[in-house]
């Protein structure tokens, strides 16, 4: 590969992990190149990236540009081995979701997690796996407090439908007015 071909692959990492907020690394060593090519496929179902380069690469993309370097400075120490890059355009768990079940239904222990920078968090290591698969997205996250809130409205609706709600401001209301002339007799 001529220095021309090496510089343009650098650069293009180098954009790439500007651009995104979700990126694994992922040890890919030992598994064969039919293995590889069904956990590409299956990343694509998904329209994630897997990209396989050289460590020296994403050590350059990282050290060569002042913002990669400080944002993505960890992965520096988890370059061994053969790497594979995931890049995620969306802001979900689908990557370590596809990673776990790769290995479930091939029955091997393989690709092993490194590292994943997901919403400017990093997490390290294999053992977070099933962090990350139970991390929820922003998506996921809003559709949960749509569903707290419609409860919450719910419930008020339900207490204003049977009057009790109504009741019980009376009451207050009726306390805060018997407070109030309590106060102005003793003024007087």
């Amino acid at each position: 590969m001529i220095k021309k071909e090496k510089e343009k692959i650098i650069n293009n990492l180098t954009d790439l992990l500007k651009k995104k907020k979700i990126i694994y690394l992922i040890n890919i060593y030992g598994m064969n190149s039919e293995q590889i090519f069904n956990l590409r496929k299956d990343f694509f179902n998904f329209k994630i990236k897997l990209k396989i380069v050289k460590n020296s690469f994403i050590k350059k993309a990282i050290e060569g540009d002042a913002i990669n370097k400080k944002i993505f400075y960890p992965f520096i120490n988890l370059l061994c081995n053969n790497t594979g890059i995931v890049i995620n355009e969306k802001e979900e768990n689908n990557p370590s979701k596809i990673i776990y079940f790769f290995r479930k239904k091939n029955n091997i222990k393989m690709p092993i997690l490194k590292g994943a920078y997901v919403n400017e968090e990093f997490f390290i290591g294999n053992d977070k796996i099933k962090e990350l698969i139970i991390l929820k997205s922003k998506k996921e996250l809003i559709q949960y407090l749509i569903f707290k809130f419609q409860l919450t409205f719910k419930n008020t609706f339900l207490l204003l439908k049977n009057n009790s709600i109504i009741k019980l401001f009376k009451i207050i209301k009726n306390i805060k007015y018997k407070n109030n002339k309590k106060k102005l007799n003793k003024n007087i």
